[in-house]
């Protein structure tokens, strides 16, 4: 039987966090004369990390549903689980940067398997947001993707 690290959903926080550095980067490098690769490599990273904690994530919902459940039910610990949504979100600004990296790679005469990677990543990117970005819309409509308030929650906003 494989053993698959439980890790609780506030890892999503690690991906924010590198994605939002990248981010900030990127708006630094227009500004002032700093080099944008260093943004490309933490969108890179977050990429990496994303794909790593959504994949250990399901898993815990595979292997670990009574886990995943009980995060679920937590008071404090179920707000965490709306990282997911967040950490996709931010680097996703970074996939889209992706292409635009290798472009400007190219323009700087650095051409062959760079420059051939830019129309995948760009087609690649975007088809991945938009199959990220539909369903969460669906479900966002459909009232269905935000848990229902644990009894704690509901307490504190009849109190007020």
């Amino acid at each position: 039987m494989i053993r698959v690290p439980v890790i609780p959903a506030s890892f999503f926080g690690i991906v924010l966090g590198l994605a939002g550095v990248g981010n900030g980067w990127r708006f630094a490098a227009k500004i002032w004369p700093v080099p944008t690769i260093i943004a490309d490599v933490r969108f890179a990273l977050a990429l990496i990390a994303w794909l790593i904690v959504a994949l250990l994530y399901v898993l815990k919902w595979i292997f670990a549903r009574d886990a995943a459940m009980a995060e679920l039910a937590h008071p404090v610990l179920c707000c965490f689980i709306g990282l997911s949504g967040a950490s996709t979100l931010a680097f996703s600004f970074g996939v889209t940067a992706l292409p635009a990296a290798c472009l400007r790679l190219v323009t700087l005469g650095i051409a062959g398997p760079i420059a051939a990677m830019a129309l995948p990543l760009f087609v690649i990117a975007n088809v991945f947001i938009a199959v990220l970005t539909v369903p969460t819309l669906m479900l966002l409509f459909r009232g269905r993707l935000l848990p229902p308030p644990t009894p704690a929650i509901v307490a504190i906003a009849q109190r007020s």
